[in-house]
């Protein structure tokens, strides 16, 4: 529906698609290891109380180019170059 009348959205990355303009989040990827050693430790004998909260250290913007362009917006180089998808 948004793309139908031209509005950019703001999506997480697991959702972004072709419609969708950005997204910026933590890195899905460090959760998931982050969640892995937490079980490890779990499995290995630590309370989970005393295992220490984490907090997401690495964040990604993630731009649709398409969806830029058909908006008519310029993405400046710099950015492009920084790019993964």
């Amino acid at each position: 529906m948004l793309a139908s009348v031209s509005l950019p959205s703001i999506r997480s990355v697991s959702s972004l698609n072709s419609v969708g303009l950005l997204s910026y989040g933590n890195n899905q990827l460090d959760n998931f290891r982050s969640v892995a050693t937490c079980a490890d430790r779990i499995v290995k004998g630590a309370k989970p109380s005393e295992l220490p909260i984490q907090a997401p250290v690495k964040f990604e913007l993630v731009i649709n180019l398409k969806t830029a362009k058909a908006l008519g917006l310029d993405v400046p180089c710099n950015y492009n170059s920084a790019l993964t998808r």
